[in-house]
């Protein structure tokens, strides 16, 4: 009997299925076998799983014979990884924009190790043009490779969206690390299940590299809120332990030469929005200068909590919900002052 080998890089990248897929899978594999064979790369003897972890799990929690495997020319882990982010290509359950990015950016991250790759003799092993070996500078805003642009072409979207996807990847790629579900709510959000922005998930591998400790802590306490699904606990709750990313200089370099701001560039590049449809500072300035001068709203004056905080709102376009201090929703009573 073959055994097949599951490497936990490679079952990160092959996206589940729904239960209502999976369901139907299994009722499918237990009524005519598993007909079609497992993909899988022969590493030095092993049989290493690609594709068709869902049906090897079927017919081992059935008792099913183990399907029947072909083999793919695989070199390294790296190739590995562009070969299943490519099978997945237009599948079912690749249905969100999250999956998507996913999947592009651990393409983008796999192709970039291929092309850094050197032998003991220090020689590149690929001979596909890349930054480094065509000596190129690897700013971004000097230079890209033949291979991100390709990928972007393919995608149908800017180099800049690329790059975006590989820290996105990265970043839900850590988060799988503390927990493997909060990662799969963020690549596959419910209905009603508060979202995570893209720079939120960017920037949690930095934190996770500066404090270790208070990454795990965040992750847990970021779960525990969108488990409420109350968007307002959930933004609180990132903002009290994550900072989004600082535009890159290749995004401020844009901005400068365009007269834009740099986190409208940095947000353009993250959701694919063409940089022309941006309002310049200028066009912002001439908007803000149309509204009225008058500050008072309906919302403004002091407001007091449960917990003993007393506060002034001023300029507010509604009232507030929850308490900045404590947290709580709901709590709050407006009084005048005097």
């Amino acid at each position: 009997m073959k055994q097949y080998i599951i490497d936990p890089r490679l079952e990160a990248v092959c996206l589940p299925l729904a239960k209502e897929e999976y369901d139907m899978l299994e009722s499918q594999i237990k009524r005519d076998g598993c007909l079609d064979p497992v993909k899988v790369w022969d590493r030095d003897g092993e049989l290493v799983l690609l594709d068709g972890h869902n049906r090897l799990k079927i017919c081992k929690d059935n008792k099913l014979p183990v399907p029947e495997s072909t083999t793919i020319e695989i070199d390294s882990i790296d190739e590995a990884v562009i070969w299943i982010c490519d099978n997945q290509k237009g599948r079912r359950n690749v249905a969100t924009k999250e999956q998507q990015d996913y999947l592009s950016g651990k393409r983008r991250t796999a192709q970039l190790n291929i092309d850094r790759a050197r032998d003991e003799k220090g020689v590149f092993i690929s001979n596909a043009p890349s930054e480094e070996n065509m000596g190129m500078d690897i700013s971004p805003d000097l230079h890209q490779s033949r291979a991100i642009l390709k990928q972007a072409e393919d995608e149908r979207c800017s180099h800049f969206k690329i790059e975006s996807n590989a820290k996105f990847a990265n970043g839900v790629d850590a988060v799988r690390e503390v927990s493997p579900e909060l990662a799969d709510k963020i690549l596959k959000p419910g209905p009603y299940t508060p979202k995570l922005t893209k720079g939120t998930i960017i920037a949690l591998p930095e934190l996770k590299e500066k404090e270790p400790e208070k990454f795990v802590e965040a992750v847990k306490q970021i779960e525990e809120a969108i488990a409420t699904k109350d968007k307002t606990i959930v933004e609180m709750v990132v903002h009290a332990h994550v900072k989004p990313g600082e535009p890159t200089r290749s995004e401020k370099i844009i901005a400068a030469k365009r007269n834009l701001k740099p986190e409208h560039v940095q947000y353009a590049h993250e959701h694919n929005i063409p940089i022309e449809n941006l309002k310049t500072v200028d066009q912002l300035a001439a908007i803000e200068a149309r509204k009225p001068t008058s500050c008072a709203t309906t919302w403004d004056g002091f407001y007091d909590c449960e917990c003993g905080l007393k506060f002034e709102i001023f300029g507010s376009t509604r009232a507030p919900r929850w308490c900045p201090q404590c947290g709580k929703v709901d709590s709050l009573k407006r009084f005048r002052s005097g």
